[in-house]
């Protein structure tokens, strides 16, 4: 099940309440992606995945410029797994 937040990153009570959402209807990966203003947004989201994780197998990072630093480190945080491209374009070959 998917969540995306393209405005800014939700406070984590938001997130929490989007994640056990997720978790009732029964979803097998719960996946929460939001749109870090900040660097410092990461932090917060990061935390969340690692407390997130122990609930759920979790698929949870920023996106655009500032989401860069989460969607790296989310594995690390006990994110189940990202998306990223090696190269720039190289996601338009994936969607083939």
């Amino acid at each position: 099940m998917s969540f995306h937040d393209y405005k800014g990153s939700p406070k984590t009570e938001e997130l929490n309440e989007v994640l056990e959402q997720q978790i009732l209807v029964g979803a097998d990966v719960c996946k929460i992606v939001t749109a870090p203003k900040q660097l410092n947004e990461n932090l917060s989201l990061l935390q969340f995945i690692q407390a997130a994780s122990a609930k759920a197998k979790v698929v949870c990072f920023g996106m655009g410029e500032f989401g860069k630093v989460s969607r790296l480190l989310s594995p690390v945080f006990g994110g189940f797994f990202t998306f990223a491209a090696l190269e720039r374009g190289a996601k338009l070959l994936l969607d083939r």
